[in-house]
């Protein structure tokens, strides 16, 4: 399932963040999704570790989801910026859920996708079900679905190692469309959400990011409560 939030990430705050992470939009380290995206949040330098950025985009999204979640401990389980190269290649078909049984037992791990900039077919946009797609209301529903079978991919450069098969891809693209955003449009959609992305045939990187949200009880392994990142 997947759902639009009526909330807009305001321009101050994505300015911000694309100010800092300037370094991180220049590179050309892949063809799918530049993979420095994953390291802009956390890690061991407090003074650089970005979550003063990620509080900003917190504050103006969580009001809008607290109280739908049914979370009893939420957590940001992880937060990335999701930078698609020019020539960026289009990313097939998966669900979220085979990456994350391990970390996420009883899934719980909704995903904000945060456009940073307008965002279309044409420069990488995501590709989503409109059979799926429901009102914010529902999101209590979320993560009920079914996980599909996936296979290793083959391509080296795979920014995704287990794919949706391309015969059952091709069938569940028909009723499949890509997703316009302008920007600070945000979406969420559950780990079970079937989604890809176009290529991005832009000269400019196509600049989005990610907060993934979930239920911290019972858990080790997570970026930090929603508790800690709001009391920092």
């Amino acid at each position: 399932m997947w759902c639009e939030l009526k909330t807009r990430i305001s321009s101050a705050n994505i300015d911000a963040l694309l100010q800092r992470a300037k370094s991180h939009l220049s590179t050309t380290d892949s063809k799918e999704v530049a993979s420095s995206g994953k390291d802009f949040f956390g890690g061991d330098d407090v003074e650089n570790n970005n979550f003063d950025l990620l509080q900003s985009f917190h504050r103006e999204i969580w009001p809008e989801l607290a109280h739908r979640t049914g979370f009893e401990q939420p957590v940001v389980d992880h937060c990335y910026l999701l930078v698609k190269n020019p020539s960026g290649e289009f990313t097939r078909l998966h669900q979220d859920r085979p990456y994350w049984v391990r970390k996420d037992p009883e899934p719980s791990i909704l995903s904000v996708w945060i456009a940073l900039d307008e965002i279309s077919e044409h420069n990488g946009g995501l590709i989503l079900s409109d059979e799926n797609k429901v009102g914010l209301d529902e999101l209590p529903s979320f993560n009920s679905g079914a996980m599909l079978e996936h296979l290793p991919s083959n391509a080296e450069s795979a920014s995704f190692t287990l794919l949706i098969p391309e015969d059952t891809a091709a069938e569940m693209a028909k009723s499949m469309q890509p997703v316009t955003m302008a920007k600070g449009d945000a979406i969420v959609f559950d780990s079970f959400e079937p989604h890809m992305s176009s290529a991005n045939n832009s000269d400019k990187p196509r600049l989005g990011m990610k907060i993934a949200y979930g239920e911290g009880t019972g858990r080790q392994y997570y970026m930090m409560s929603v508790d800690e990142l709001e009391s920092l």
